[in-house]
């Protein structure tokens, strides 16, 4: 009876990024890639480099380790850095949101980046690609019209005409181009593709 009352306090293991991350997956219904459903794995990559990030910042390597200190460090960085707003503001959401899901499932007690938020600063602008000009237009649909292969002239093609990023054209297939009741030709963008 006495040695169940001094009994030691056996350490708890500790939660990984790897497990909270899973965690996030499970409670988005997966990643579109292999569900069809939930997240893409583009946006499971922007949460393992908030991940890889926070860690090379704070040298700690669980979550459960992270102080507010090392979230106020970690998002003073941020805003020091480089980097635009909206990627500066989507590294701090990744984390937020990891540690609100820890929280949901009673895998953390606390969320240290709760009260941050990235500001753009009073007089500045976000940085933005400037259109091109008319003459650049008509210079790159020369050079563009020249090349032999016409599956490189189509994706150039795409990219001016609507402004989607390489990533989302390259993606596209031919079930991708529909046509509306009244005869408008439209590319139905999708976050990612399923299968190959």
């Amino acid at each position: 009876s006495q040695l169940k009352d001094k009994a030691p306090d056996l350490p708890k293991r500790k939660l990984t990024w790897e497990e909270l991350l899973e965690q996030y997956k499970i409670s988005v219904g997966g990643t579109t890639e292999s569900e069809g459903i939930g997240v893409s794995q583009d946006r499971i990559a922007q949460y393992q480099l908030a991940i890889r990030e926070i860690c090379e910042s704070s040298q700690r390597y669980f979550p459960n380790e992270l102080t507010q200190d090392d979230a106020r460090r970690y998002v003073n960085e941020l805003q020091e850095g480089s980097r635009s707003v909206n990627t500066q503001r989507k590294r701090l959401d990744a984390l937020k949101n990891l540690y609100a899901i820890g929280i949901q499932y009673g895998l953390l007690e606390s969320n240290p980046f709760q009260n941050f938020r990235i500001k753009v600063p009073r007089g500045t602008e976000e940085k933005t690609y400037r259109p091109f000009t008319r003459d650049e237009l008509m210079k790159i649909c020369k050079v563009v019209q020249a090349m032999p292969k016409i599956d490189r002239r189509w994706v150039i093609d795409a990219l001016i005409c609507t402004g989607a990023r390489a990533g989302e054209i390259i993606k596209l297939r031919t079930t991708d181009i529909k046509q509306t009741e009244d005869g408008i030709w439209f590319f139905d963008f999708k976050h990612d593709p399923i299968g190959q």
